[in-house]
């Protein structure tokens, strides 16, 4: 899946909460081809409104929504998806792609 965001010329990074040496961790364990950022401090993905209350077996807490952000080349937010299950969710953020690099 990875092959075809690159073919589209479109560069991808993952973004979560935790440290460093954990991301590295889950990068290596996963063989992840891109780079993982970090927001520990959780203040990018507060502003962007993917930080906040969530519900996971009947508890509440804070936590980061699975989304994808989707910027053109020159740094404008073209879309924003969230609530798509992880099996789904790169072949729906690359459709969505194609949509916007298509028109």
């Amino acid at each position: 899946m990875f092959a075809s965001f690159a073919k589209s010329g479109v560069k991808v990074y993952g973004l979560s909460n935790d440290e460093p040496a954990a991301n590295a961790a889950f990068k290596a364990k996963y063989s992840l081809p891109y780079d993982l950022l970090c927001d520990v401090d959780t203040n990018v993905t507060s502003a962007l409104g993917l930080y906040g209350p969530q519900e996971w077996k009947g508890k509440v807490y804070d936590g980061l929504t699975r989304s994808t952000i989707l910027i053109d080349a020159h740094g404008n937010l073209k879309d924003v998806i969230q609530g798509i299950p992880a099996q789904n969710h790169a072949e729906e953020a690359l459709k969505r792609l194609q949509s916007f690099t298509a028109s």
